[in-house]
């Protein structure tokens, strides 16, 4: 027993279809525009928009990243002039185009290595430094960072807190929960 005729049910589920179409495109538009968007250029320079559209940074960087989480919410780091700093979603520097390098790959927690003057520090979500640079080396590991100040070694946890201090003339790889260190001419 058919309640519907055939055509009426050919008009309804048409009529289903594009409301289901028209939803999912209102869908898309509206998450497509809740993020600022990067665009660049005929000159090759890049810019910001905010989510409407409207230009919050002019094009005028060298070029321009969307860092990982947890910064990629607030932030974009740019290049002007050769050096890297971060400007916030509304278009204020967090840190001027002052940096060699601003190391996106290996970031820890809410920790990010960057590079001034050939020393690295490491700011933090907020982009204040949690060590301003002084590092000659900077290196991500399991527990945060490996750190090496005036030739000797330290670590740094996700936390941004020293683990030992910089005293160690040598630190291994960290294997198991340790660490192979040598400090006054022994190793352990």
């Amino acid at each position: 027993m058919h309640y519907f005729s055939k055509s009426f049910s050919v008009h309804y589920f048409k009529k289903m279809w594009l409301v289901l179409i028209c939803s999912l495109s209102t869908y898309s538009l509206k998450a497509q525009s809740t993020s600022p968007q990067i665009f660049k250029e005929a000159n090759g320079l890049w810019g910001i928009k905010n989510a409407r559209g409207k230009v919050i940074k002019r094009p005028q960087y060298q070029n321009v990243l969307i860092p990982p989480s947890p910064f990629k919410k607030s932030w974009f780091i740019v290049k002007k002039n050769g050096l890297w700093g971060i400007i916030n979603i509304k278009g204020r520097y967090v840190i001027e185009p002052s940096l060699q390098k601003i190391d996106v790959f290996n970031t820890k927690g809410h920790l990010l290595p960057v590079l001034s003057n050939q020393l690295w520090g490491i700011i933090n979500s907020k982009g204040k430094f949690i060590f301003k640079p002084q590092f000659q080396k900077l290196s991500p590991i399991e527990v945060g960072f490996k750190v090496q100040k005036d030739q000797l070694w330290g670590l740094i946890n996700t936390k941004g807190k020293y683990i030992a201090r910089p005293k160690f003339v040598y630190l291994g790889d960290f294997a198991e929960g340790l660490f192979g260190v040598e400090e006054n001419g022994l190793m352990g």
